[in-house]
């Protein structure tokens, strides 16, 4: 019997980490459409940004595909790496953390260290996260996300 609730869990934690790399990828390329089928379409869902523009909690999806939409007018997207990542599962609840870093191009200090362009990339911010997803029907929703800034993990400035 435990083999069984240990493969039922490790599916459940793939569902999870697949719907989270579907939430990464359309963070990274600020896709409201697909992000309109990983959050939770309703009063229920929250989100907590590193984003001091907003009043939090961000409640109800409204609110949040408009937060989206301000985010992704100002940013077109975002360079996150996430690691560390960590499933915790109930019934119908599973809770996810994760660290994050913040990548974007920057004019290397060194010379040699480019990339294409002359360009190389670095992390301008560490931070983590922790995403709430709830199993509706067959499927499961992300009903709230709290990721923040980590004190002292902004990447050291080049000159």
């Amino acid at each position: 019997m435990e083999l069984a609730v240990s493969e039922a869990n490790r599916t459940e934690e793939t569902e999870i980490l697949g719907l989270f790399e579907r939430y990464v990828v359309a963070w990274r390329a600020a896709d409201l459409t697909a992000l309109s089928d990983i959050y939770a379409n309703d009063e229920k869902v929250t989100a907590i940004w590193p984003d001091p523009s907003f009043s939090y909690p961000l409640r109800g999806w409204q609110t949040i595909h408009k937060g989206l939409r301000n985010v992704f007018r100002r940013c077109r997207g975002m360079d996150i790496e996430y690691s560390n990542h960590v499933v915790h599962l109930s019934d119908v609840t599973a809770i996810l953390t994760a660290t994050w870093d913040w990548m974007d191009l920057v004019r290397p200090a060194k010379p040699g260290a480019a990339v294409a362009g002359n360009m190389a990339r670095t992390c301008l911010v560490k931070g983590a996260g922790t995403f709430v997803f709830e199993r509706r029907g067959p499927s499961w929703v992300l009903i709230h996300e709290h990721s923040a800034g980590l004190m002292g993990g902004s990447a050291p400035k080049s000159n």
